[in-house]
């Protein structure tokens, strides 16, 4: 048992470290000419309403996300906690605890190596936590935390494939 806690939590900080990313801080996960799109249109996908952004292949979103401000970030995931109140997967306990994660990110988690040191720190002990007192799984804590796509985003990216 504790091996599988060990090794969500190991999985749940290589989340925090891509979602962490900034203009700064790129993780090799785009190729440069991906790169290179996204700076020439950063400043426009900073301001578009979110079904545009969305609307894009993953992979552009990704290297859109890696350049977008701590404060643009913070409100992707805004908007997300917002959907959390209609999922009915979730206990009541569960929303609340994801309710708390979204509201303790700050831009400031993105925007300095000091913050991403806190977010992490504290993401972790959040992870560690829904694993042991709600038996999250990987898949679970990929949906709620690894990604800015709503379910129902990611099920119309998933229906243009």
């Amino acid at each position: 048992m504790k091996t599988n806690v060990k090794i969500l939590i190991a999985a749940f900080s290589l989340f925090i470290i891509v979602a962490n990313v900034s203009a700064q801080n790129p993780v090799g996960q785009c190729s440069p000419e991906l790169t290179d799109w996204a700076k020439a249109n950063v400043e426009y996908y900073s301001t578009a309403p979110r079904s545009e952004f969305v609307a894009l292949p993953y992979d552009k979103q990704q290297a859109l996300y890696n350049e977008f401000s701590g404060e643009t970030i913070v409100a992707l995931w805004q908007y997300k906690a917002g959907t959390v109140a209609s999922d009915g997967s979730l206990s009541d306990a569960e929303k609340a605890e994801l309710k708390k994660l979204y509201a303790y990110v700050q831009p400031r988690h993105f925007d300095t190596p000091e913050g991403k040191e806190e977010f992490n720190a504290f993401a972790s002990e959040w992870a560690a936590g829904m694993t042991k007192d709600y038996g999250w799984d990987e898949e679970k804590l990929f949906l709620w935390t690894y990604t800015w796509l709503t379910k129902d985003e990611i099920e119309a990216l998933k229906a243009k494939k």
